[in-house]
């Protein structure tokens, strides 16, 4: 897989995002309770989205030339953290992973990754272009 540092540090940044969004917290007016995300008692579920969520766990492959960042928002050691992400029918939900998706600064560099992606495929394609034109006697410059 090409970019893999830039896909490493996209995945960092979410995890990183996440993590900031689980403490201190970021507003969440959803969460009628105290208005921020903040779901930090002892500091477990912290730990434990920091130790599970590493970029060789984030960072998939996904079809022939794809990719898929996956944040483990309930990793083994605080399982209860899909509680606390979705909610229950008794306790509001702190979507920390979804509000990592929403960071502004986590949103750029998925656009810079994603822009230089785009950018290598469309070279490899414009490369198999040329190499066809010159097996049919096309001068390509």
């Amino acid at each position: 897989m090409k970019n893999t540092k830039s896909l490493n540090d996209l995945a960092i940044k979410y995890r990183d995002s996440a993590l900031n969004a689980i403490n201190p917290g970021v507003p969440y007016s959803t969460y009628k309770k105290t208005g921020k995300s903040k779901a930090y008692k002892t500091g477990n579920l912290y730990k434990q989205v920091l130790k599970q969520n590493t970029p060789q766990t984030m960072v998939k492959p996904f079809g022939e030339d794809g990719f898929q960042i996956i944040l483990n928002v309930s990793p083994d050691g605080a399982t209860y953290g899909q509680y606390v992400h979705y909610g229950t029918s008794k306790m509001d939900k702190r979507p920390f992973g979804q509000l990592a998706l929403d960071d502004p600064e986590f949103m750029q560099l998925f656009e810079k990754v994603l822009g230089e992606k785009v950018e290598d495929k469309v070279d490899e394609y414009i490369n198999e272009m040329d190499k066809e034109f010159e097996k049919s006697g096309f001068k390509v410059s």
